[in-house]
Order: structure tokens, then C-alpha cells, then sequence
């Protein structure tokens, strides 16, 4: 079957309803007051799995979901307001998410670099980077890491998810809806 080619007002008008279709969906967000704390309003609220929540850190701009029945707040927020530390009742899988300014101008491969030795006698399972991202994955003795850096500007966003082997079938789900949740704080 042959292709047809939109005439030039069909392709104006499904450009103007695009940029409608995404007025109405950005500009409520935008709107919407933002809190450095779980919120449940969220530019990605609509993608959360059931029972997930919004942390928006409002110092770094950045947000990123998590399972409020699995993973809990610390008691005591960080007092420079650069993130937080989400813990199991346990206490055994971590997250923690921060910000950070990029003072000495790092490349995304160094922070990347910096994250694997920060982890100790790390086996490396991942790595990649991205346009303004990087991951990295592996275990370190019998806990699993999964780390997301992005720069955007002068600024790092970051999170960092720990959790027993023994429980990877638990948290492997988790740990992809956190990723796919965050987004990294423009400068």
C-alpha cells in the first residue's frame, strides 16, 4: 500500500493538537507546589506503580518514587536539604537520594568511577553512560548496589539502592520502578 503524505494543514493541525495534548499535561505541574518530602502530586504520578510515593527535593530539583510499605524516611532529614535515606523496617535495603553541585566539573564517567571505588571490593556487573547520565550495578559481598547519576548544569542528582542478595527477587522490581521514577533536577 502506497504511503500518503499528510497535506500541510493536516500536519499544522496534528502539531497544534500535540503542543495542546502536552500544554495540558506539563502545565499543571508546573503549577503545583512542590515539597521536600513524600508528596502525592507529582510530574510522574500517573507512571508510579500502585502504593509508590513522590520525594521532590526542592534544594536540588530533583524527584524520584519509592514504595512507601517497603521503604521509609529517616527520622531525621539531612540539614543542608541535599536528600534523603529511605530504609526497609529491617534495615537491610537502603536508598538514599541526593544532590550536589558539581564543583570541580567532573565527567560523568569519573563520578561513575568515584561511585565504583566508594563501593569498596565492588564486582561490576553494568556500566553506562548516557547523554547526561550514568549507571552502575554490581554486588559488593552478598548486597546488590544500583546507582543513577545524572548532570545536568552544575548540578549532580544521584540515588543509590542497596539491598541483600538473598532478597533480589523482592527488590529487582523496586529497584526498576525507582529508576524509571526518577527525574534529575535541572540547574
Amino acid at each position: 500500500m502506497p504511503k500518503t503524505r499528510k497535506s500541510p494543514l493536516m500536519f499544522a493541525l496534528s502539531r497544534c493538537i500535540t503542543i495542546l495534548v502536552l500544554v495540558i499535561l506539563i502545565v499543571p505541574s508546573i503549577a503545583s507546589e512542590s515539597h521536600d518530602s513524600p508528596s502525592p502530586v507529582s510530574r510522574s504520578q500517573n507512571k508510579l506503580p500502585r502504593g509508590y510515593v513522590i520525594y521532590q527535593n526542592d534544594r536540588f530539583n530533583f524527584q524520584i518514587a519509592y514504595p512507601k510499605t517497603v521503604l521509609h524516611p529517616g527520622k531525621v532529614p539531612s540539614e543542608d536539604g541535599a536528600g534523603e535515606v529511605f530504609s526497609s523496617k529491617d534495615g537491610k535495603a537502603e536508598l538514599c537520594v541526593c544532590g550536589q553541585y558539581n564543583t570541580l566539573s567532573c565527567t560523568l564517567k569519573e563520578m561513575m568511577e568515584d561511585d565504583v571505588a566508594s563501593e569498596g571490593k565492588a564486582v561490576v556487573t553494568m556500566k553506562r553512560v548516557g547523554g547526561d547520565w550514568y549507571v552502575v550495578s554490581g554486588t559488593v559481598g552478598s548486597t546488590v548496589f544500583y546507582i543513577k547519576g545524572a548532570v545536568r548544569g552544575d548540578q549532580i542528582s544521584k540515588f543509590i539502592f542497596k539491598y541483600p542478595f538473598s532478597q533480589k527477587s523482592t527488590y529487582d522490581s523496586i529497584v526498576t520502578a525507582i529508576e524509571h521514577s526518577f527525574i534529575p533536577g535541572p540547574n
